[in-house]
């Protein structure tokens, strides 16, 4: 991930982590909240990018959700991704 104008952007998929699993994220894509399993989004846009990786990193098995504007249309979705 990189941080570019406010945003968390995906630099690259790891192969074999949840992201790459469930294949919906993609390189350019903003990451612009962050929930832990059922809890509440947190905003991340204009957040430093290692508190956004802390929101995101967790014990392996758990539950992310991601809220992420695509780069192809700046449609906004949420993915829920089984950290791995």
């Amino acid at each position: 991930m990189r941080s570019e104008d406010g945003f968390t952007v995906v630099a690259e998929i790891v192969p074999g982590g949840a992201a790459d699993a469930d294949g919906r994220l993609k390189p350019g894509d903003k990451i612009v909240a962050v929930a832990q399993e059922d809890g509440d989004f947190v905003d991340v846009v204009e957040m430093k990018l290692s508190k956004v990786v802390r929101y995101i990193r967790g014990k392996r098995g758990t539950i992310v959700q991601l809220r992420v504007k695509k780069e192809k249309n700046n449609a906004v979705e949420t993915y829920e991704l089984t950290r791995k």
